[in-house]
């Protein structure tokens, strides 16, 4: 390749990656204000959307792991161009949907793709760039990437508000189809000659307990629809193929995870507490929009813009993350910011519709400071003490793990809120907002069994190199 082409590649590809990233993340949060919009158009209740944002996050939990092996086998240019596809029609199939069952499964197909391409984007550059010009790049794509975080809850009430729900979805379409035409023009096929086996009885263990079990989870309360015997078999079902997986993976070195690692104390650690923490962060992006349009009447764009604190502080604080890490260690940055996640949640579970707007705005600012010094922590620490040859193995398990968290933790808000309005006789259009911060107080006891996890480090844990990856 002519040193000129390669440079300019290094300048188009970036951007290419930068977008793709983007409507991933966008994704993510976007749906979350216009749960209340969908949930009237399908005439359902709004905890009922918890099957179209959880079926999300289990897809991406199935599929991910498999990206680094299918950019192996079929290119990386061939892959992203078939997730790209798969994620623009399934967006174009969400906006599509006239019931739940339908959005549910279409957005079970987004996830896939956004599963594929997210982490391939990401290999595209890893391939095309050197070591030494890592840092740089990463910036340049991650800065616009994480605006898609930023945005999506904020756009999507705006969205819902001016123009219907059906547009969260329909805003991929154009963008998608112009990207796959800058990926085919663009973008290097990379195909490695030595292949790694693929683990294809692991990956059908791993996705039906996955799946089975965030159903049995999901369905729990809503035995009107499913009998309660098929719940119960279903989670029984997915138990007995996880434990399948453990010996399976024992005793294969080819495994789709190596359980091996959980033998590292601060590894075995961190993947708990990001699981527990990502559960949290999921319900809380999911239950304050649903409080502010269902409780307090608010437009979408209004609850759009008063969950945007949150990603705000995220977006400050993620520069500065490092350097408390390195000046205060991974322990104490865990155990202080996990106490103030806690205090700051306390006080967003005592908002209510009589809040001050300052208030609300400088508490979600401030749990979204904490969050990211927690998830900064979280995310360097689970890597510091493995081996060079461990690390993809780590992140198989790491990020399996984050996305299935995720969806436990839209499960279990909407199990609250689905059992205190049975026992209780509430609803979730009370002003007063009691079940919702019933929720609110339940994720802060999860955060004290993190707190609790993050005691048993040792003081010194990850101190050998404090790099911040979250």
């Amino acid at each position: 390749m002519e040193s000129a082409d390669k440079n300019k590649l290094k300048i188009i590809i970036p951007i290419i990656v930068a977008v793709v990233i983007f409507m991933e993340f966008l994704d993510t949060t976007i749906i979350n204000t216009a749960v209340p919009s969908i949930a009237k158009d399908f005439a359902i209740s709004p905890v009922l959307l918890k099957y179209a944002v959880a079926s999300y996050y289990v897809s991406l939990a199935v599929f991910i792991p498999i990206s680094g092996w299918c950019a192996d086998r079929f290119g990386t240019k061939k892959t992203l161009l078939i997730s790209l596809g798969i994620f623009t029609l399934a967006s174009l199939g969400c906006g599509l949907s006239h019931n739940i069952i339908l959005l549910t499964i279409m957005r079970f197909i987004q996830g896939i793709g956004g599963a594929l391409m997210n982490p391939v984007a990401r290999i595209v550059i890893l391939k095309l760039f050197d070591r030494s010009e890592l840092v740089k790049v990463q910036s340049v794509i991650f800065t616009p990437a994480m605006l898609g975080f930023v945005l999506g809850p904020f756009l999507g009430g705006v969205i819902c508000s001016y123009l219907s729900w059906h547009w969260i979805f329909f805003i991929n379409v154009p963008v998608g189809v112009i990207i796959l035409g800058f990926v085919a023009k663009y973008i290097i096929q990379y195909v490695e000659e030595k292949r790694q086996e693929f683990d294809i009885p692991g990956f059908i263990m791993v996705g039906i307990s996955l799946v089975l079990f965030t159903f049995a989870v999901q369905m729990l309360g809503h035995y009107d629809f499913v009998d309660r015997w098929v719940v119960y078999a279903s989670g029984i079902v997915s138990i007995f193929l996880f434990i399948m997986l453990l010996f399976h993976c024992a005793f294969k070195k080819t495994a789709v995870f190596d359980f091996s690692l959980m033998r590292i104390k601060s590894f075995k650690l961190s993947i708990f507490m990001n699981g527990i923490f990502f559960a949290v962060n999921t319900a809380v992006a999911f239950l304050l929009p649903l409080m502010y349009q269902a409780s307090f009447n608010y437009t979408p764009a209004v609850s759009g813009l008063l969950t945007l604190p949150i990603a705000c502080g995220f977006i400050t604080a993620r520069s500065s993350a490092r350097r408390f890490i390195e000046r205060y260690g991974f322990k104490k940055m865990l155990l202080i910011n996990m106490i103030l996640c806690m205090i700051w949640l306390y006080a967003i579970a005592n908002i209510s519709i009589h809040s001050d707007i300052i208030y609300i705005i400088v508490v979600e600012f401030l749990f979204g400071v904490s969050v990211v010094m927690v998830g900064s922590s979280l995310g360097a620490l689970t890597y510091m003490d493995l081996k060079s040859n461990e690390m993809s193995k780590g992140t198989a398990i790491d990020i399996t793990m984050r996305q299935f968290s995720a969806s436990m933790g839209v499960g279990i808000s909407a199990f609250i809120l689905n059992t205190l309005i049975s026992n209780f006789g509430l609803s979730l259009y009370n002003v007063d907002a009691k079940i919702y911060h019933i929720s609110f107080y339940v994720f802060i006891v999860l955060i004290a069994v993190n707190l609790s996890l993050a005691s048993r480090l040792k003081g010194n844990a990850g101190a050998v190199k404090c790099e911040a990856k979250a």
